[in-house]
């Protein structure tokens, strides 16, 4: 193993485990590949905070016992292939009664990357000191239902008392839950950092495009407050000789490049999709003026711009480019998410904050961003206009992503 990785009783004295995807007992119905022994293994911070868990369930009359922590890719990768397997009803009435196990990647129970590939998420219970039996929690691990999501109506009363006890012994612990699996517990400090994705899109095809003309601009770009709700993007330095070759991207005036490029997240978005999904080549400056004509833009005699407005954006992209659009509104990530998968994206309303994962209090919208992915709670996202480091294959837990999220956006569709 890698030095850093641990095998967790080792390290945490006291705690229970029972490694199910190294038994028969699992979803799968077999041993899982990459699982080696009944052995749960996780990073050293993993083990600090759990032995801090450790000694929060204690104090109120509980142990934990463990059921899965680091989780080998080649797992993943098994799981991946099982789903696409025909149907033998050896495991579904007591995993996934109520869904294909197709749907299981759509709905969020299993990803093509997990969190468990780092070493950082644990799958957990609580069971009584004074017994040694499981805590009664209304469900069994991986059941892949909404019954298991957090805040499920039809449980007990003691059963929502007991996920209540977990949720306050892994968060007061450092931990955040996962909203479908009331025994899925991250570490914080995984959830918050932003980097480039390890996953790339399942759809290699979609590139990141900067809306000011390339990825290296991204960083010289001020993003400032302008009162309780208004937010100023612009680039501090504009002297010809650091400045963008504007007319390489089409745009008419080295002033045209400097006034649009604060306001076409939704084009770069869009010439990402484009270069993907087409052969249509369309520079920034003639994608512009296209959208202007189609009213996806109107500027006010203030010079103030609205846009990008999705009604007539839908309708050009539709007519012109033969992408299915559908507007979303007042629809939170975890829901709109449901319909991202290969050939179909979300052009997701954002604060351009959302590149600075960890401020406090940000707004929400005023920012388009194209979210091709998610899987395992993860939003997988190209930012136009993010840092060089987390503008191409971004990704960020669906909680945090939420924060930033204003419930609208756009479904496309590649042409049928």
């Amino acid at each position: 193993m890698n030095d850093d990785f641990v095998y967790i009783d080792e390290w945490v004295p006291g705690i229970r485990w029972d490694a199910k995807y190294a038994t028969w007992d699992n979803f799968t119905g077999k041993p899982v590949d990459g699982y080696l022994a009944n052995r749960v293994v996780g990073t050293r911070s993993l083990c600090a905070a759990l032995r801090q868990a450790r000694e929060k369930a204690a104090a109120i009359g509980f142990g934990l016992l463990l059921w899965d922590g680091y989780r080998p890719q080649r797992a993943v990768d098994c799981f991946l292939r099982w789903s696409e397997l025909p149907e033998d009803g050896r495991t579904k009435p007591r995993h996934y009664p109520n869904i294909g196990r197709a749907e299981m990647l759509k709905e969020g129970y299993v990803a093509a990357r997990s969190g468990h590939s780092r070493g950082g998420a644990v799958d957990l219970t609580l069971y009584h000191l004074s017994t040694g039996e499981l805590a009664p929690m209304g469900g069994d691990h991986d059941l892949m239902d909404p019954v298991s999501h957090h805040g499920a109506p039809e449980i007990a009363p003691i059963e929502a008392e007991n996920r209540e006890r977990l949720r306050f012994v892994m968060e007061g612990s450092g931990f955040d839950r996962y909203d479908c699996e009331w025994w899925h517990y991250t570490l914080r400090h995984e959830l918050i950092q932003m980097t480039t994705s390890i996953s790339p899109s399942r759809d290699r095809s979609l590139r990141c495009v900067s809306q000011w003309g390339r990825l290296e601009r991204n960083d010289e770009v001020v993003m400032r407050r302008t009162g309780e709700s208004g937010l100023e993007l612009f680039l501090p330095r504009t002297d010809s000789t650091i400045l963008h070759d504007w007319a390489s991207d089409g745009y008419r005036s080295r002033e045209e490049y400097l006034f649009w490029s604060r306001k076409v997240c939704g084009l770069a978005c869009l010439q990402s999709l484009l270069h993907g999904w087409t052969g249509v080549r369309l520079s920034m400056g003639e994608l512009l003026a296209q959208a202007l004509e189609e009213g996806c833009y109107v500027v006010e005699p203030s010079g103030k711009v609205l846009g990008l407005i999705y009604r007539p954006f839908m309708e050009w992209v539709e007519s012109r480019f033969g992408f299915e659009c559908r507007i979303v509104e007042r629809t939170p990530i975890h829901a709109s998410a449901r319909e991202v998968r290969p050939g179909q994206v979300l052009i997701a309303s954002v604060s351009p904050e959302i590149r600075d994962p960890d401020i406090e209090d940000p707004l929400r919208g005023g920012h388009l961003v194209l979210v091709y992915g998610v899987d395992g709670g993860v939003v997988r996202f190209h930012n136009p206009s993010g840092y060089s480091h987390n503008s191409d294959s971004a990704s960020l837990p669906m909680r945090v992503f939420e924060r930033f999220h204003a419930g609208r956006g756009i479904l496309i569709g590649g042409a049928s």
